[in-house]
């Protein structure tokens, strides 16, 4: 199943496995993609490349961490511009995380198979591609 190209995903998790797990989705789909450890690589990464969504792990212990102060960050400082946030997390942190700056949200344990179409429908309600 192929996307169209309008669709990139920046994974921070610092858990390897989930990285590895996020990487095998967006390849088996050949959503352009890379994924990083913390919000320092993420911002670093972002200085020189551009991406339609971020998806986030505001799982404990990163729940109080940079990880979730990133959307933060990058929306005062404009670095993922037209950007969708989205906060993964194996607890149900809806509320507090709109108020945090995320777009959208993706429960731990996650469907694979509707990993990618959450995300395309999320950059389609905005932009309309996809």
């Amino acid at each position: 199943m192929t996307q169209a190209r309008r669709l990139s995903v920046l994974v921070v998790d610092g858990d390897p496995f989930m990285r590895e797990i996020f990487g095998l989705i967006l390849t088996h789909h050949d959503v352009p993609h890379h994924c990083v450890a913390n919000a320092r690589e993420a911002l670093a990464y972002l200085k020189h490349n551009r991406v339609s969504v971020v998806v986030v792990d505001c799982s404990p212990p990163h729940s109080e961490s940079d990880n979730c102060a990133l959307a933060q960050q990058l929306r005062a400082g404009d670095l993922a511009h037209g950007a969708k946030l989205v906060a993964t997390s194996i607890y149900d942190a809806r509320p507090a995380l709109s108020e945090r700056g995320f777009d959208g949200f993706i429960p731990k344990p996650f469907d694979i198979g509707q990993v990618v179409p959450y995300l395309s429908r999320l950059v389609e309600k905005t932009t309309g591609v996809i």
